[in-house]
């Protein structure tokens, strides 16, 4: 699910069996492809990364470029399309391993949680966090960061996995706490004071085979949200 937002909330309802909670655990989606932290290569290459990029590019179409947060940048491949699309964008990812990554491909990069963001209230344009708060415990926490440190008008770029009917063996596996439903992440948003955009789910568009995504696999929903004015 991919969405821009502002906060609202119903707490989401938990599967029967739930993954324990765990930090910010940055850049790996459904499906677990090879971790990009470890072979950066892999990250250019893999159909999911790939899709992710080409997700952000589209989402953030037609906005001013100005300062950008890649919350849970991993190895910083999304912090890569905002600079080539003219964003000053930060990688900030809670990992050791996938920041010396990012740092290696010459990016400013952050060491931080994405639930304590070492930015000042109203500084960012832009805040995009792919992959990121399914893995939060306290993701009102996480939210509520991203509000504080949006300009007014600034807009929040988040996908999320969708559906907790789809919750699996998987999801336990990459340690998620929940998915999402429309009503679920709107609700987050706008408890945050975000103004939500248009959310939309992708799983038409991996079953179509969409940028070279396999068939059958759990929905995603992207969306967008931005801070009132």
């Amino acid at each position: 699910m991919v969405g821009v937002l502002t906060p609202q909330s119903v707490r989401p309802r938990r599967p029967h069996r739930q993954a324990p909670p765990a930090p910010v655990l940055a850049g790996c989606g459904p499906w677990k492809p090879p971790r990009c932290a470890r072979r950066p290569r892999l990250e250019d290459a893999h159909w999911w990364y790939r899709e992710r990029r080409h997700l952000l590019a589209r989402e953030v179409r037609g906005l001013v470029p100005g300062r950008a947060l890649d919350v849970g940048a991993a190895g910083g491949g999304n912090t890569r399309v905002l600079r080539a699309l003219g964003w000053d964008a930060a990688a900030l990812e809670y990992g050791e391993e996938g920041a010396g990554v990012a740092r290696s491909r010459g990016l400013a990069t952050l060491r931080a949680d994405a639930t304590r963001l070492p930015v000042a209230d109203a500084s960012l344009d832009l805040v995009v966090a792919f992959d990121v708060l399914e893995h939060i415990e306290d993701d009102d926490a996480a939210v509520r960061e991203v509000a504080r440190s949006l300009r007014p008008g600034g807009h929040f770029v988040v996908a999320v996995p969708c559906d907790p009917r789809l919750w699996s063996e998987h999801d336990e596996a990459v340690l998620h706490v929940r998915r999402y439903t429309r009503a679920t992440l709107t609700s987050l948003l706008v408890r945050a004071g975000l103004q939500v955009g248009p959310l939309h789910s992708l799983e038409r568009a991996a079953a179509a085979g969409g940028a070279g995504a396999p068939p059958g696999q759990p929905g995603q929903r992207p969306g967008r949200a931005w801070r009132r004015g």
